[in-house]
């Protein structure tokens, strides 16, 4: 059975296929424009947003952010329209792409520059070009400002949340290609299972989870209090703590929702404190909160679980 794909709204997709049989999908320029011209329609039919691409012979990464939970639709329909011209300019018939499209949720600020980093890098790796920048069949040269975005391209949207606008803090970290972080997010990159990189993952928990109680340890007598509403967010969802901190699944991320609702209700933290001690932005952190304190009134279940968790956690002062 094929596993079921994560897509909720507002999460990052890295996306990829390539030809069947490694075959050449992009004959010439004239297919990538057809190509970019039917993820246009994807973009405005599904309610998706594309930050970066880069299109190979053989293959393509694209970076999406899917806005209404509907990647799959778009990319199915992306697939389809494409394969069917393509056959009708060459000639030809049969499955183009190798079947079902590959993707990645990227669930933190340091895989969503990563991923950034690795697609726009594929045709120096692939030793097409010698700089990124170079590269035509690529978001790059757009994002630096080199030449207008396209239509379907937010240029700017990795840009301004990863870099605070500023191109050349991009182009310094795109050009540093051996990184060591680079190197962990470019191994959950390339591979072709679930990502559950355990022992990274576990330590990466293990710091966030610090942080959280350095924060409670900064209100009096509410260390204990956080630990008791972790324990219940943790037995709600049967998950534990590090699943919590360092989410991969939508059930995971949605038990990061309750724990950051509380500690927000409840005054223990500002949202620049969550998003520090849980390693995502800002306007992550908000925008989760938002979500959630619709559910409070839009779902009885939410709003149970959400009063459950504020009643063990003293208002701080």
């Amino acid at each position: 059975m094929r596993p079921l794909r994560i897509d909720e709204p507002g999460m990052y997709h890295h996306v990829t296929n390539r030809g069947r049989n490694k075959q050449t999908v992009y004959r010439d320029d004239s297919d990538r424009t057809l190509f970019l011209d039917h993820l246009s329609i994807s973009v405005a039919m599904c309610k998706i947003e594309v930050h970066a691409y880069s299109l190979m012979d053989t293959h393509y990464h694209l970076l999406i952010r899917s806005l209404e939970g509907r990647m799959s639709e778009a990319m199915q329909g992306l697939g389809s329209r494409y394969t069917q011209d393509h056959h009708a300019r060459h000639g030809t018939d049969g499955a183009l792409f190798k079947g079902r499209f590959y993707s990645k949720v990227i669930d933190s600020e340091g895989y969503l520059g990563e991923a950034t980093r690795y697609i726009v890098n594929n045709p120096v790796k692939a030793g097409i070009v010698g700089r990124p920048e170079d590269y035509i069949w690529s978001s790059y040269r757009a994002t630096l400002g080199l030449e207008p975005a396209p239509m379907f391209l937010n240029a700017n949207g990795v840009l301004i949340e990863y870099f605070d606008g500023d191109r050349n803090a991009l182009a310094g970290f795109v050009n540093e290609r051996t990184s060591a972080e680079g190197n962990f997010y470019r191994h959950v990159i390339e591979r072709r299972d679930n990502g559950q990189l355990l022992s990274a993952d576990r330590q990466e928990a293990t710091d966030r989870s610090c942080r959280l109680l350095e924060l409670a340890r900064q209100k009096p007598g509410l260390i204990s209090s956080v630990r008791e509403v972790s324990e219940f967010v943790c037995s709600a969802f049967d998950i534990t703590i590090h699943d919590v901190l360092a989410p991969r699944t939508s059930s995971e991320l949605e038990a990061r929702d309750l724990l950051m609702t509380v500690i927000c209700v409840q005054g223990i933290a500002e949202t620049a404190e969550l998003a520090d001690a849980f390693c995502i932005s800002d306007s992550v952190v908000r925008r989760r909160l938002s979500a959630s304190r619709k559910r409070v009134t839009n779902e009885k279940g939410w709003e149970s679980l959400v009063a459950t968790g504020v009643a063990m956690v003293p208002l701080a002062i």
